[in-house]
């Protein structure tokens, strides 16, 4: 859990590195940006379980 956890602050410190405060973002890209963010939930919770699974 503790490796999940590292790897996800990492992650947004990624991303927020790379976002800009006062950029203005298009449409397409807010929309790509929620899109990736719902994407990696599911992965985290599809690798969470799989783990836990493991773990019995």
């Amino acid at each position: 859990m503790l490796d999940m956890e590292m790897a996800r602050k990492a992650y947004q410190e990624r991303i927020d590195s790379e976002s800009y405060s006062d950029r203005n973002y298009t449409e397409e890209e807010k929309r790509l940006q929620r899109e990736h963010r719902r994407e990696l939930e599911e992965y985290r919770k599809n690798f969470l379980s799989v783990k836990n699974k493991q773990s019995k």
